[in-house]
């Protein structure tokens, strides 16, 4: 059996920890590591890594490594922040929403988003009238996320309170109490962090975005795909109530744990063109990512976001060890070892 060395040259992919320090795959014993080191001895480059899985942080750049590895030792899963999921989705659409390609999209809900904080000509990139959800730029878990009701508190009053969080005119402390000044029910979501304000935290590291409020959920899901980016795990979500969370979008559902009929067809949700065009979605998405699946009450379908990184609360086990495994096989068969 022949020891492979494998380093998830990530700062955040937890997911993988679902196989531990060490797994067999097919004829391999794999060992996992993250810190990607080279040598130089006997006159060679020698790394303390046979492949490489990568989220596009770079972290084997920085080491100074990315330019010295084999390419097809280094597969990169890119981390996308919010925005630019949705302007490659949209993207997507575009390209294949016609005749031609059956209109795979015809049902699609595209979200508008934007990125923060005071933009030029925000005021009329976005409708001053509907509810929007803001939320980090980047991250998972529902944390950080604002509900604003133009009609309870100003849109304008919110980014200038959040831009003031980024460039380090308003304390963590103050920003709530400062919105709820304007509106005493202002929704923030809190039910996926794991420290107090780390959503805000997060907002004021990263930067924030605007997208639609989607009125009128029925339904969301959440999918995980395979090494291929085909959907290989759907899971249907409970949306909570109001008086629970908030609001249902993303944040105000959980998935639930993995029993009954909570796990379902993909197949049993969308059918034709529909399932074809989030196919091909998933595809674009890529490998090992969890999606954010909605349905609205009209039967139209879109994706809140996705993330390479996710967590495990609800798959099973043994769906989670197999997709990574396929996964870490297919790369030390296409490195050639």
């Amino acid at each position: 059996m022949k020891r492979i060395n494998a380093v998830v040259a990530t700062h955040a992919m937890n997911n993988w920890d679902v196989l531990g320090q060490g797994v067999v795959v097919g004829d391999y014993e794999v060992y996992f590591h993250r810190d990607p080191r080279m040598s130089i001895q006997d006159g060679r480059v020698r790394f303390n890594f046979d492949v490489v899985v990568d989220d596009g942080s770079l972290m084997i750049d920085k080491m100074k490594l990315h330019h010295l590895v084999p390419p097809r030792r280094v597969h990169t899963i890119k981390r996308y922040n919010k925005v630019e999921q949705q302007m490659r989705l949209l993207a997507l659409v575009e390209l294949n929403n016609d005749e031609e390609n059956g209109f795979l999209f015809k049902n699609f809900y595209p979200l508008t988003m934007h990125h923060n904080p005071q933009m030029n000509g925000f005021s009329q990139l976005i409708n001053p009238e509907r509810p929007v959800v803001i939320k980090p730029l980047d991250g998972a878990r529902g944390i950080g996320q604002f509900l604003v009701d133009p009609a309870m508190i100003p849109l304008t009053v919110v980014v200038d309170v959040l831009d003031g969080l980024v460039r380090g005119r308003v304390e963590i402390d103050d920003v709530l109490p400062t919105l709820r000044k304007f509106d005493p029910t202002f929704e923030y979501a809190t039910s996926g962090e794991r420290e107090e304000n780390e959503g805000l935290h997060a907002i004021k590291s990263q930067g924030f975005c605007i997208q639609d409020y989607v009125p009128k959920i029925k339904l969301e899901y959440r999918l995980l795909t395979g090494q291929d980016g085909e959907i290989a795990y759907c899971q249907r979500r409970d949306i909570r109530s109001k008086n629970n969370t908030g609001f249902a979008q993303a944040t105000g559902s959980e998935a639930n744990s993995a029993k009954g009929d909570d796990i379902v067809s993909i197949r049993d949700v969308l059918s034709g063109s529909d399932l074809q065009g989030l196919q091909e979605m998933a595809r674009l998405v890529g490998p090992l990512s969890s999606i954010d699946l909605f349905i609205t009450e009209d039967e139209k379908w879109g994706i809140f976001e996705y993330c390479n990184q996710f967590g495990m609360k609800g798959v099973p086990i043994q769906l989670a060890q197999t997709l990574h495994s396929e996964m870490i096989l297919s790369l030390i068969k296409r490195a050639g070892l």
